[in-house]
């Protein structure tokens, strides 16, 4: 609903969303107990701070194409910056910083470089302790996993949980099928996938894993296993574990509350362009920072071969060809859509046989774990609790209504369920609107708010008609374009008092030629008949709301919809 102009819309509603507006001022600074985790989630919302993410990049190393630390280290700082609320990233070049102050309020340190004696950090031990006793979480990338035995593995078991130690640790290229992954926060939205890299494996972990949790594991092939002994290629106990699995991600939690996350990937620049490599890593940034990872995981977005030749601190060879890395991205996507396909699939054949029966025609649009089929602002839009969930804070505000879009084609004649729920602020569901960009919509909304006045509305967003039909009415717009109040669906106060706060709703649209309908909870909220030419609408997109204006939540679960013939 569109609040901008309050001249348009009626004095109550003004003075409504004016005394909303004084409230939150008011109220600002109070804590409020949680009833559940979204009110939760709401109580923060007046109050959120600022999470600093320190990325540390090492000198350049090893040649164009592998080790490449500024390019990674800042395109994962700017994928942090455009999809992280409340996220801060910075990035500091050519290893550890000259003054690292900076580095005295980071709620998170990223260590991208090479490591053994080389490592960034040999001569900062003592120093990188004291923060670490802060509670700083530690994410070290590839290389920088290893450093020498001793006093610096010792750290490094604490801080990370674990450390490639030299002759114990291997260091082989091998393609690594990820076929499970665990229920943790750093593994969401992350769909099973292979990939070739530097993979080390055979980690030096603390005893009994303690604190520990494998992200990533596969069985290395054989031949990984066969090499002649060396600090870094191969030692007997290696060599006695033929087709055992190893761990080559994991997370860690330390006694000072801290948080750490080694990858041992991280060789090979382009694999930053495989969407579930990159979104493992910044789940684990997020994790590490103390952040909720959402539950789709953190969203970016997919990368050219363009994105990854940004910020190198080495030249771009003349003669590099980027079509080689342009197929190997497009084969990447079409495995991840074939999985999601898949999976959409198995979970619908799955589904109980009396749910189907009781809805029988309709079709889930939303899958409970991505935004796949959707697309919105991923600033704001996320999967939280198996919901779509938008959310602004007083960091993070929409400027104007913003709004994530069905991609699946054009509505007509439709019915659409779903289920709803929000904190603080207004918001609805658009159906047969327009795309005007940016994320901007306009058209037939049906409306909800964490007020008592407009829910179950009908209101026309962007266009001249504004509120078609109040609570409890029956409406005709006749081919003169005047509207009519016919009769009643219900008294107003009524279908509130059945309206449940901060809490789940059942919301039904109905629309079929010009007849639409709005019902919450099993009762009908509007119903309005639209016989003006110039501005019926037949058909449009579909399309779910979040409002401009104070700090909020609004969450969508159970979506489907039923073609109407």
């Amino acid at each position: 609903m569109t609040r901008s102009t309050f001249g348009s819309l009626p004095k109550r509603r003004a003075l409504c969303w004016l005394c909303w507006v004084a409230l939150c001022s008011l109220a600002a600074g109070m804590v409020l107990a949680p009833r559940d985790a979204l009110a939760e989630d709401a109580a923060k919302i007046a109050d959120v701070a600022t999470k600093k993410i320190v990325f540390i990049a090492g000198r350049q190393s090893h040649g164009f194409g592998a080790h490449d630390h500024q390019a990674g280290c800042m395109l994962l700082a700017k994928a942090v910056n455009e999809n992280v609320p409340g996220a801060k990233a910075v990035v500091f070049t050519g290893g550890w910083p000259k003054d690292d102050a900076a580095l005295d309020d980071a709620d998170c340190i990223v260590m991208y470089g090479d490591g053994g004696g080389g490592h960034m950090v040999m001569k900062k031990l003592e120093r990188m302790a004291d923060i670490a006793k802060k509670g700083t979480g530690i994410v070290c990338i590839h290389y920088a996993v290893e450093v020498p035995k001793g006093d610096a593995g010792d750290f490094f078991v604490d801080w990370i949980g674990g450390y490639f130690e030299a002759h114990w640790s291997v260091n082989p290229h091998w393609t690594a099928a990820f076929k499970e992954l665990p229920n943790h926060p750093v593994a969401r939205g992350v769909r099973p996938f292979a990939i070739n890299d530097e993979w080390y494996y055979h980690m030096r972990f603390r005893g009994d894993m303690k604190g520990v949790t494998p992200i990533l594991t596969a069985v290395p092939p054989d031949s990984t296993r066969q090499r002649g002994d060396g600090p870094h290629s191969g030692n007997p106990t290696v060599r006695a574990r033929l087709g055992k699995s190893e761990h080559v991600a994991w997370t860690a939690e330390r006694p000072d509350g801290g948080r750490g996350f080694g990858i041992t990937g991280g060789h090979v620049h382009w694999n930053w362009g495989h969407d579930d490599f990159r979104k493992l890593v910044l789940n684990a940034v997020v994790w590490c920072a103390k952040m909720e990872v959402p539950e789709s995981g953190v969203s970016s977005k997919s990368l050219t071969p363009d994105d990854l030749l940004a910020n190198h601190d080495e030249k771009v060879p003349d003669n590099f060809d980027k079509t080689r890395i342009e197929k190997m991205f497009a084969e990447w996507r079409a495995a991840r859509e074939a999985l999601t396909s898949a999976t959409t699939n198995n979970a619908a054949d799955n589904a109980p046989a009396d749910a189907k029966a009781d809805e029988e025609g309709f079709k889930p649009i939303f899958d409970g774990r991505s935004l796949e089929g959707w697309d919105g602002n991923p600033k704001f839009w996320s999967v939280k609790d198996g919901a779509i969930t938008g959310q602004t804070t007083p960091d993070n505000p929409t400027k104007g209504n913003t709004f994530i879009i069905y991609k699946g084609g054009n509505v007509a004649d439709f019915e659409l369920r779903l289920s709803y729920r929000i904190v603080a602020g207004n918001s609805g569901i658009q159906y047969r609107s327009k795309d005007f960009g940016d994320w901007v919509v306009g058209g037939y909304q049906a409306d909800f708010e964490a007020g008592k006045t407009y829910t179950g509305i009908l209101y026309e967003e962007r266009k001249t008609r504004g509120v078609m039909a109040q609570r409890g009415e029956k409406v005709v717009f006749g081919e003169d374009g005047k509207r009519e109040v016919v009769g009643s669906v219900g008294k107003s106060e009524d279908i509130q008092a059945s309206i449940k706060h901060e809490d789940w709703n059942e919301y039904t649209i109905v629309a079929k030629g010009p007849e639409l309908k709005h019902v919450i909870n099993g009762k009908t909220t509007i119903e309005v008949t639209d016989n003006d030419p110039k501005k019926f609408a037949a058909e449009g997109i579909l399309a779910l709301q979040l409002h401009q204006g104070p700090p909020m939540i609004v969450q969508f679960k159970n979506v489907r919809i039923k073609e109407l013939k």
